[in-house]
């Protein structure tokens, strides 16, 4: 019994300069986000990951603010907000990941029509 494979392992052919070739979609996964969100959100890796990379930056300021001025109890601010972002985060990535995964193909498509 042969399982089928998802649509990214199997590539799709464009028509360009003399003739079909083989263009593999790259596509963003869900799981994977939560992953990187889950370990490595306070970093903002899972932003870079979705092409979010001055979103990353900020998550990466706020936690390195929060350390800095965590003794002078300041910095629980910056954590305070960074773990309100994290758990916007939480609802929105598989949001994030579809509409990056649309655009992809919608993309792709353009790119087949010339």
């Amino acid at each position: 019994m042969s399982h089928p494979q998802p649509e990214h392992h199997s590539p799709q052919y464009i028509n360009h300069d003399g003739g079909p070739r083989p263009v593999y979609v790259v596509r963003k996964s869900v799981l994977l986000s939560y992953i990187l969100w889950f370990f490595l959100g306070v970093f903002g890796i899972h932003k870079f990951y979705l092409r979010a990379p001055f979103m990353g930056i900020f998550y990466l300021i706020l936690h390195g603010l929060g350390w800095l001025l965590a003794p002078i109890l300041v910095g629980y601010v910056f954590f305070a907000l960074l773990g309100l972002l994290m758990l916007i985060d939480l609802f929105t990535i598989p949001v994030r990941v579809g509409l990056i995964n649309a655009g992809e193909t919608a993309r792709l498509n353009n790119r087949r029509r010339f």
